[in-house]
């Protein structure tokens, strides 16, 4: 953000975090190029940062989502020109950010891997949905990969306000 146009970066309060608290998080959305995202520990009174300029693209990850009031962030990252997609989830708890099924590694493929080696070669044919899926490199059935899956009504994580928005209605 430093190196933004703070007048560019867009801004949003979310309701990322526990509905319990009643504050929405804020959204520091460097589009294109990162972002954060705080908030509010009543216990401390003061802000607390949660995401530090995560990155926009960084392994095929076109954003970030949410959903509303759960504490669930997931990451959805297209690899291999889409023939492989990650599936990351981290939960928001206690003015912390961690992932939410640990170290585990969650993709799935979406080409018939006929040698083996998990890249998307000439004589592999493409498939729009999953042909295969994956929990730490291993293969599994769809019902495994699923219990792996955070379900909800996910919304993308953005800033819709600009600072000048923000600042005019907190005025």
């Amino acid at each position: 953000m430093k190196d933004q146009d703070p007048e560019d970066t867009k801004k949003q309060e979310e309701g990322a975090d526990n509905a319990d608290d009643g504050i929405p998080e804020l959204v520091v959305d460097d589009r294109g190029f990162n972002i954060s995202v705080y908030t509010y520990d009543q216990a401390k009174e003061e802000l607390v940062l949660l995401m530090d300029q995560w990155p926009y693209g960084a392994a095929g990850n076109p954003g970030y989502e949410y959903i509303d009031c759960r504490n669930v962030i997931r990451i959805v990252s297209a690899q291999q020109a889409g023939t492989m997609t990650y599936y990351a989830y981290y939960m928001m708890e206690n003015g912390e950010v961690f992932p939410y099924f640990g170290d585990i590694s969650v993709y799935t493929l979406h080409h018939e891997d006929k040698n083996g080696n998990g890249v998307f070669d000439a004589g592999e044919t493409y498939s729009a949905d999953p042909v295969a899926y994956f929990v730490n490199g291993q293969e599994v059935s769809k019902d495994e990969f699923t219990s792996y899956q955070v379900a909800g009504d996910y919304k993308p994580l953005m800033g819709e306000k600009t600072l000048a928005e923000l600042k005019a209605e907190l005025d």
